[in-house]
Protein backbone atom coordinates (compact mmCIF):
# COMPACT_ATOMS: atom_id res chain seq x y z
CA UNK A 1 0.00 0.00 0.00
CA UNK A 2 1.42 3.39 -0.95
CA UNK A 3 0.95 6.04 1.71
CA UNK A 4 2.29 9.08 -0.13
CA UNK A 5 4.61 9.66 2.82
CA UNK A 6 8.37 9.91 2.45
CA UNK A 7 10.29 6.95 3.94
CA UNK A 8 13.80 8.50 3.65
CA UNK A 9 15.22 8.02 7.19
CA UNK A 10 16.14 11.49 8.47
CA UNK A 11 13.86 13.42 6.13
CA UNK A 12 10.87 11.31 7.17
CA UNK A 13 11.70 11.71 10.86
CA UNK A 14 12.03 15.48 10.49
CA UNK A 15 8.71 15.69 8.65
CA UNK A 16 7.04 13.50 11.28
CA UNK A 17 8.44 15.65 14.10
CA UNK A 18 7.17 18.85 12.42
CA UNK A 19 3.73 17.32 11.81
CA UNK A 20 3.55 16.07 15.40
CA UNK A 21 4.44 19.50 16.79
CA UNK A 22 1.69 21.08 14.67
CA UNK A 23 -0.70 18.32 15.76
CA UNK A 24 0.03 19.15 19.41
CA UNK A 25 -0.91 22.77 18.68
CA UNK A 26 -4.16 22.20 16.78
CA UNK A 27 -5.58 18.82 17.83
CA UNK A 28 -7.86 20.32 20.47
CA UNK A 29 -9.00 23.22 18.25
CA UNK A 30 -12.46 22.85 16.69
CA UNK A 31 -12.00 21.38 13.17
CA UNK A 32 -13.78 24.34 11.55
CA UNK A 33 -11.36 26.80 13.16
CA UNK A 34 -8.40 24.47 12.58
CA UNK A 35 -8.64 24.88 8.78
CA UNK A 36 -8.15 28.66 9.02
CA UNK A 37 -5.15 28.28 11.33
CA UNK A 38 -3.47 25.70 9.10
CA UNK A 39 -4.28 27.70 5.97
CA UNK A 40 -2.32 30.65 7.34
CA UNK A 41 0.85 28.57 7.87
CA UNK A 42 3.53 27.69 5.33
CA UNK A 43 3.64 23.89 5.69
CA UNK A 44 5.59 21.56 3.40
CA UNK A 45 3.27 19.18 1.50
CA UNK A 46 4.85 16.09 3.09
CA UNK A 47 4.44 17.55 6.59
CA UNK A 48 0.85 18.55 5.80
CA UNK A 49 0.18 14.96 4.63
CA UNK A 50 1.37 13.57 8.01
CA UNK A 51 -0.60 16.22 9.87
CA UNK A 52 -3.80 15.59 7.93
CA UNK A 53 -3.52 11.85 8.62
CA UNK A 54 -2.96 12.42 12.33
CA UNK A 55 -5.88 14.84 12.56
CA UNK A 56 -8.11 12.50 10.57
CA UNK A 57 -7.38 9.65 12.99
CA UNK A 58 -7.88 11.99 15.96
CA UNK A 59 -11.26 13.19 14.68
CA UNK A 60 -12.69 9.71 13.99
CA UNK A 61 -15.60 8.48 16.10
CA UNK A 62 -15.16 4.83 15.09
CA UNK A 63 -12.42 2.94 16.97
CA UNK A 64 -11.85 0.56 14.02
CA UNK A 65 -11.20 3.51 11.71
CA UNK A 66 -8.81 5.04 14.23
CA UNK A 67 -6.87 1.77 14.45
CA UNK A 68 -6.68 1.56 10.65
CA UNK A 69 -5.35 5.10 10.40
CA UNK A 70 -2.76 4.41 13.08
CA UNK A 71 -1.69 1.20 11.33
CA UNK A 72 -0.96 3.15 8.16
CA UNK A 73 0.97 5.83 10.06
CA UNK A 74 3.05 3.34 12.05
CA UNK A 75 3.87 1.28 8.96
CA UNK A 76 4.96 4.42 7.12
CA UNK A 77 7.21 5.43 10.02
CA UNK A 78 8.85 2.03 10.40
CA UNK A 79 11.97 1.63 8.26
CA UNK A 80 11.08 -2.05 7.71
CA UNK A 81 7.32 -1.76 7.34
CA UNK A 82 5.09 -3.99 9.47
CA UNK A 83 6.87 -5.37 12.52
CA UNK A 84 5.92 -8.70 14.12
CA UNK A 85 7.49 -8.89 17.59
CA UNK A 86 7.70 -12.26 19.30
CA UNK A 87 5.23 -12.49 22.21
CA UNK A 88 7.28 -15.13 24.02
CA UNK A 89 10.19 -12.70 24.30
CA UNK A 90 8.03 -10.36 26.42
CA UNK A 91 6.21 -12.85 28.67
CA UNK A 92 7.11 -12.01 32.27
CA UNK A 93 8.90 -8.78 31.28
CA UNK A 94 8.31 -5.57 33.24
CA UNK A 95 6.94 -2.45 31.64
CA UNK A 96 7.19 0.09 34.43
CA UNK A 97 5.11 -1.30 37.30
CA UNK A 98 3.34 -3.74 34.95
CA UNK A 99 4.22 -7.36 34.09
CA UNK A 100 3.43 -8.82 30.65
CA UNK A 101 1.64 -12.13 30.17
CA UNK A 102 0.39 -14.05 27.17
CA UNK A 103 -0.45 -12.58 23.79
CA UNK A 104 -4.00 -11.27 23.43
CA UNK A 105 -3.63 -10.29 19.81
CA UNK A 106 -2.02 -7.89 17.42
CA UNK A 107 -3.34 -4.43 16.73
CA UNK A 108 -2.53 -1.53 14.49
CA UNK A 109 0.29 -0.39 16.72
CA UNK A 110 1.91 -3.70 17.60
CA UNK A 111 1.69 -6.72 19.83
CA UNK A 112 -0.96 -6.74 22.57
CA UNK A 113 -0.28 -8.73 25.75
CA UNK A 114 -2.17 -9.49 28.93
CA UNK A 115 -0.74 -7.50 31.79
CA UNK A 116 -1.07 -7.00 35.51
CA UNK A 117 0.16 -4.60 38.11
CA UNK A 118 3.38 -6.13 39.46
CA UNK A 119 4.61 -3.71 42.13
CA UNK A 120 2.08 -4.68 44.82
CA UNK A 121 0.45 -1.23 44.94
CA UNK A 122 -2.90 -2.64 43.80
CA UNK A 123 -4.33 -5.41 41.61
CA UNK A 124 -5.34 -4.53 38.06
CA UNK A 125 -5.57 -6.49 34.82
CA UNK A 126 -4.57 -4.48 31.74
CA UNK A 127 -3.59 -4.78 28.09
CA UNK A 128 -0.01 -3.86 27.20
CA UNK A 129 0.71 -2.75 23.64
CA UNK A 130 4.35 -3.34 22.76
CA UNK A 131 5.54 -1.13 19.92
CA UNK A 132 8.35 -1.66 17.44
CA UNK A 133 11.49 -0.04 18.95
CA UNK A 134 12.53 0.87 15.40
CA UNK A 135 9.49 3.12 15.13
CA UNK A 136 10.32 5.01 18.32
CA UNK A 137 14.09 5.42 17.99
CA UNK A 138 16.32 7.90 19.80
CA UNK A 139 15.20 10.85 17.67
CA UNK A 140 11.52 10.22 18.36
CA UNK A 141 11.58 9.47 22.11
CA UNK A 142 10.56 13.02 23.04
CA UNK A 143 7.78 12.87 20.47
CA UNK A 144 6.64 9.50 21.83
CA UNK A 145 6.34 11.07 25.32
CA UNK A 146 4.22 13.92 23.88
CA UNK A 147 2.02 11.43 22.01
CA UNK A 148 1.43 9.48 25.25
CA UNK A 149 0.25 12.69 26.93
CA UNK A 150 -2.17 13.33 24.07
CA UNK A 151 -3.50 9.75 24.11
CA UNK A 152 -3.94 9.90 27.89
CA UNK A 153 -6.20 12.93 27.47
CA UNK A 154 -8.56 11.15 25.05
CA UNK A 155 -11.80 9.95 26.58
CA UNK A 156 -14.34 8.27 24.36
CA UNK A 157 -16.63 5.28 25.00
CA UNK A 158 -15.18 3.48 21.96
CA UNK A 159 -11.53 3.95 22.93
CA UNK A 160 -9.80 1.93 25.66
CA UNK A 161 -8.38 4.32 28.27
CA UNK A 162 -4.60 4.78 28.28
CA UNK A 163 -3.25 4.17 31.80
CA UNK A 164 0.52 4.32 31.37
CA UNK A 165 3.25 4.26 28.80
CA UNK A 166 6.88 4.88 28.10
CA UNK A 167 10.00 2.82 27.55
CA UNK A 168 10.87 -0.23 29.62
CA UNK A 169 14.41 -0.84 30.92
CA UNK A 170 15.38 -2.45 27.60
CA UNK A 171 14.16 0.62 25.69
CA UNK A 172 11.04 -1.05 24.29
CA UNK A 173 8.18 1.46 23.83
CA UNK A 174 4.87 0.42 25.37
CA UNK A 175 1.34 1.60 26.14
CA UNK A 176 -0.72 0.22 29.04
CA UNK A 177 -4.45 0.36 28.40
CA UNK A 178 -7.57 -0.79 30.14
CA UNK A 179 -8.35 -4.43 29.37
CA UNK A 180 -11.59 -4.77 27.46
CA UNK A 181 -12.80 -8.35 27.33
CA UNK A 182 -14.75 -9.59 24.36
CA UNK A 183 -14.44 -11.09 20.92
CA UNK A 184 -11.87 -9.84 18.43
CA UNK A 185 -13.65 -7.46 16.08
CA UNK A 186 -13.22 -9.69 13.01
CA UNK A 187 -14.76 -12.67 14.82
CA UNK A 188 -17.59 -10.51 16.21
CA UNK A 189 -18.40 -9.28 12.71
CA UNK A 190 -18.41 -12.80 11.26
CA UNK A 191 -20.62 -14.18 14.03
CA UNK A 192 -23.05 -11.23 13.95
CA UNK A 193 -23.02 -10.63 10.20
Amino acid sequence: MTTGIQRDGNRSKTQWRQAAELFDQVATVDPTQRAAILGSLDIQPEVRDWLDRLLSAHDQQDAALIDGQMTTLIEALSPTGRHRPDAAAFTGERFGPWRAGAEIGRGGMGLVLEGERADGQFDKQVAIKVLDPGVVGEALRGQFAREIRILASLTHPSIAQLLDGGLNEAGVPFLVMERVRGLPIDRFCLENR
